[in-house]
């Protein structure tokens, strides 16, 4: 058994080996989330990247590890919200030869600047922008994840080994530099922090990755058409479109009563902008479902609701004359904004039926 035990761990080891040599990515299965070791002269980590959530990112910065850009560039920036690298020699002198154009902002698609999370780095007031250089968050940041201009500082994947070795940069002691901010900047390191090297240790899934993009492609054109597509492939019904300019799309018709204009509803609801993001539901509220008079709900959704039977579930698509108008709703929902909700119809109190 011991012999056993020797060869596995021998065997584990040569793994290990081979993949921070790079040699068994290609034997890997492609994946959408492919891990890179990074290097430096403090200690190694790993990123696990996410190209399901920014697909155009990840290409970018994979495309850099394989030429090699990033050997020998410095984690020159050290602040108490982040460690910045990728852009500069060691003299610090911005490396010029190697850059690929600037790629566009993926932002604000549900990932955070949260601790240990990687970002790439852009002009805040230029959402195509970002190149060659990235950070790390060493803790919370959420005044990343939307700027003034409505986006974000992109996030495409998370330290998931060797978070000392993020912690030990996070430490060093700064300076400023003349070559850096024109000196005026205390965030470069005493001790230059060097990238040795950077291996990507299994393939990215390019075919899935390509997919990904054009569906984030299609729904930024017409993200209503896209939310409505997506939603139409989980049943068989058909979108219809009421005189008032409701739009309404069973999930699942009910088996129960209809509710009347005076009932007081249970339901479940999630409501969204165009392009998905929840501005509120019942979840939020209440942590399940929630009891409302029919007559205080926003017109769109009196409708919507009368066309259902209890134990139904539909989405709505409210144009703005049903739904907040131009007040839209503080903070959350853009003034003439069109809004969808999913609603789920638990049961009423059905007055006429009593």
């Amino acid at each position: 058994m011991r012999k056993c035990s020797l060869f596995f761990l021998g065997f584990a080891a040569t793994g290990v080996a081979l993949l921070a040599q790079g040699v068994s990515a290609a034997d890997a299965a492609p994946t959408t989330k492919p891990k890179v070791r990074v290097e430096t002269s403090l200690g190694a980590f790993t990123i696990e990247l996410d190209a399901d959530v920014a697909p155009i990112t990840v290409v970018n910065f994979l495309a850099y590890v394989k030429n090699g850009y990033y050997v020998d560039t410095l984690f020159h920036r050290v602040t108490e919200d982040v460690i910045q690298a990728g852009g500069y020699t060691r003299d610090l002198v911005m490396k010029k030869d190697g850059r690929l154009d600037p790629i566009p902002d993926e932002s604000r698609r549900g990932l955070y600047n949260l601790k240990y999370t990687v970002s790439l780095f852009r002009d805040p007031l230029k959402p195509v922008s970002g190149q060659t250089q990235f950070f790390i968050n060493i803790k919370d940041n959420s005044q990343l994840d939307k700027l003034r201009d409505g986006t974000g500082y992109t996030v495409f994947g998370k330290v998931v080994e060797g978070t000392k070795t993020i912690d030990k940069i996070a430490k060093s002691p700064v300076t400023t530099n003349p070559s850096y901010a024109a000196g005026r900047s205390k965030v470069v390191p005493e001790t230059p922090v060097v990238i040795k090297r950077m291996t990507q240790l299994d393939p990215l899934d390019s075919k899935k990755v390509e997919r990904i993009k054009k569906e984030f492609r299609l729904r930024a054109e017409d993200p209503l058409g896209f939310l409505l597509a997506d939603y139409q492939k989980k049943t068989k019904a058909k979108p219809q479109t009421t005189e008032s300019g409701l739009t309404y799309l069973s999930l699942r018709e009910g088996t129960g009563a209809f509710p009347s204009p005076a009932d007081t509803v249970e339901l479940h609801f999630k409501g969204m902008l165009v392009d998905g993001v929840v501005f509120d539901s019942s979840i939020d509220r209440w942590d399940g479902p929630g009891n409302l008079a029919l007559a205080s709900l926003l017109p769109g959704l009196r409708e919507g609701l009368s066309l259902m039977q209890e134990g139904g579930k539909a989405l709505l698509i409210l144009p703005p004359s049903l739904a907040f108008g131009e007040p839209g709703m503080p903070n959350k929902v853009p003034a003439n904004a069109t809004v969808v909700f999913e609603v789920e119809l638990l049961g009423a109190s059905l007055a006429d039926q009593k």
